[in-house]
């Protein structure tokens, strides 16, 4: 499986960071979306070391709840990288979060086209800033500022994270192989022996399967040249004017888009 997320909002959008940290699930995430969510200060980890994890962000501007840009704490002290609220909370600033998931996986900074996700069209994502590298199947960290407090669910996040989870499949997978899988069986009925080939092609997200069956040797069935004798024996079928096995000639193709 090389198409998992995680998305969190607040609290929850803390918790995507310590999955993506947590061999335990990092192992399986292609990418996370936090939504006004950032590690406390002293917390700001970074993915798990054996893997590259894709990251989009949401901080609002005004969050009073979850600062995203550093400030000073209701004491008047200021410490780099530390945000701080009312209440005593600190958090790690979107910047230093970005800079660390950077670092971490070797990236470096990415001119971020407007249109990319379908950013432009929202104009409460004020300033967005985005990391990756010259390697073609790399991990991408995307942190937008919006114009907004402490939201959650917006058109403008929940729009941008499908189509940020669309472009990005798991690191290293790249496009799935084509793989061809053949099955064959035999039969024999009334004297005839018939084969039956069933071929199996996966090609990045479709699955085309396609069975054909062959029948060989003498039957019972093409010495019969009565329409109702035929009918009446339970292993032949009327076709065409002759009496044939129930077996032959069944060809049939298939498709089916898998999920």
């Amino acid at each position: 499986m090389d198409r998992i997320y995680a998305v969190g909002c607040s609290n929850g959008g803390m918790f995507t960071y310590e999955l993506a940290h947590d061999e335990r699930s990092a192992k399986y995430l292609t990418g996370i979306s936090t939504q006004v969510g950032l590690p406390h200060y002293g917390y700001n980890r970074g993915p798990h070391e054996s893997y590259k994890i894709h990251h989009l962000g949401f901080w609002g501007s005004g969050d009073r709840t979850v600062p995203p840009i550093e400030n000073p704490s209701s004491g008047g002290c200021a410490v780099p990288c530390r945000t701080s609220e009312n209440n005593g909370w600190f958090y790690t600033s979107s910047e230093c979060t970005m800079s660390k998931w950077k670092d971490d996986m070797g990236l470096a900074n990415l001119d971020l086209d407007p249109s990319d996700y379908g950013i432009q069209s929202y104009r409460k994502l004020k300033q967005c800033s985005a990391y990756t590298s010259d390697e073609e199947d790399d991990a991408v960290v995307v942190g937008c500022i919006f114009q907004g407090g402490h939201v959650c669910n917006t058109d403008f996040m929940n729009a941008v994270t499908l189509d940020f989870f669309d472009a990005h499949r798991k690191v290293g997978t790249g496009n799935p192989p084509v793989t061809t899988t053949t099955f064959t069986s035999t039969t024999t009925t009334s004297g005839a022996t018939a084969t039956t080939t069933t071929t199996s092609t996966t090609d990045q997200s479709t699955t085309t399967t396609t069975a054909a069956t062959t029948t060989t040797g003498g039957s019972v069935c093409d010495s019969i040249n009565q329409r109702k004798e035929c009918r009446r024996n339970d292993d032949c079928r009327w076709s065409g004017g002759n009496c044939v096995p129930k077996t032959s000639g069944a060809n049939f193709i298939f498709g089916r888009r898998n999920a």
